[in-house]
């Protein structure tokens, strides 16, 4: 990540106020500049800020309007990660958290930091390590605000998709068939996959990248639960 602070963004930070005062958001918490690597694995600021509010987040993109995400209006919260090597040599481990709005509008959260499962050199006090904190917590807030909703569907007998994950009370729905929880041994997430296999089989029942499947935390929470529940 970058060193950028709120000073270096004055106006941006005025407005997301303003805007986030209008939609009645509340008092502030903490602030993010979006990042990428660029020439020389240099880390530059995309022009994507993002505010934390009470009551939700503000998007603004450098000299553009601020776009409001009410906690209650956020849907949906992906996240895509990826070791980047150079030389063979882990450098860093990019992350994106694309947080969508129920009108569909949507806003991602980018950078880069060092994991300390990869190297020794991490610091998790590094403002990367901390945007990617920040991303874990925007998914997991939305995913707890969606968990009674999500049990309720269960209940009435109905499936709910997590991209290419879809379950219902009974078990996992696939192609030919629904797989009972009492007949699923493990799910883990390995190499940005999400893995779910099957007692007596030694291959996946079902295997996707994390990237393709939304509100994950609520997908193992609800796993997690009807598994127990068997």
């Amino acid at each position: 990540m970058s060193n950028s602070s709120p000073g270096q963004y004055l106006a941006e930070a005025e407005q997301a106020g303003l805007a986030a005062k209008q939609a009645g958001l509340g008092k502030p918490g903490r602030f993010f500049a979006s990042t990428r690597r660029g020439f020389a694995w240099r880390v530059k600021d995309t022009g994507q800020l993002v505010y934390e509010f009470e009551g939700g987040l503000v998007g603004v993109r450098v000299g553009g309007r601020p776009e409001v995400f009410p906690w209650a209006r956020i849907t949906q919260v992906t996240r895509f990660s990826q070791h980047m090597n150079k030389n063979v040599k882990y450098v860093c481990t990019r992350f994106v958290y694309k947080v969508t709005r129920d009108d569909g509008a949507a806003m991602d959260l980018r950078g880069s930091y060092v994991s300390p499962e990869r190297s020794k050199q991490a610091d998790p006090t590094a403002v990367g390590s901390r945007f990617d904190s920040f991303g874990q917590d925007v998914a997991r807030r939305v995913s707890t605000a969606k968990l009674p909703e999500a049990r309720a569907a269960l209940a009435r007998g109905e499936s709910l998709k997590f991209g290419f994950v879809v379950i219902r009370a009974d078990g996992i729905v696939r192609k030919n068939g629904v797989v009972a929880w009492n007949l699923i041994r493990e799910v883990s997430m390995k190499n940005g996959h999400l893995d779910i296999f099957q007692v007596d089989k030694k291959i996946t029942l079902l295997a996707v990248p994390v990237s393709t499947v939304p509100n994950l935390p609520l997908l193992l929470h609800l796993i997690d639960e009807l598994r127990k529940g068997q």
